[in-house]
């Protein structure tokens, strides 16, 4: 699966990197949680995966659209920001398992 060895990929940067992400993320000259959002939000609405994430979003949630994308990048964003805070012991594997374990993903299609 694709979607999962990227997600793996991402993972295992963030993990090889863990220093420099953590200082970063100690800034504060940078709000690293809302870089996080930013950057998930900036693949999930592109003109690629906009029709996709909309599909998602409405499989997995019965609130509007703009709420339960707000709840989704929420949580994904807290499990990578609760990683790195922690010390990236989790191997990337299985974070991206625990990441995958929140939400029905076979309906991001």
């Amino acid at each position: 699966m694709k979607k999962l060895q990227t997600i793996i990929t991402n993972l295992s940067y963030l993990q090889q990197n863990h220093d420099l992400i953590y200082a970063v993320s100690q800034s504060h000259y940078l709000n690293f949680r809302e870089t996080i959002r930013e950057f998930m939000l900036s693949i999930l609405t592109n003109d690629q995966h906009k029709v996709q994430t909309e599909h998602f979003l409405k499989e997995n949630f019965t609130i509007s659209e703009k709420y339960a994308l707000e709840v989704f990048l929420s949580s994904v964003e807290g499990i990578i920001s609760l990683w790195i805070s922690s010390g990236t012991k989790e191997t990337p594997e299985e974070m991206t398992n625990t990441i995958l374990q929140t939400f029905d993903y076979d309906a991001w299609q």
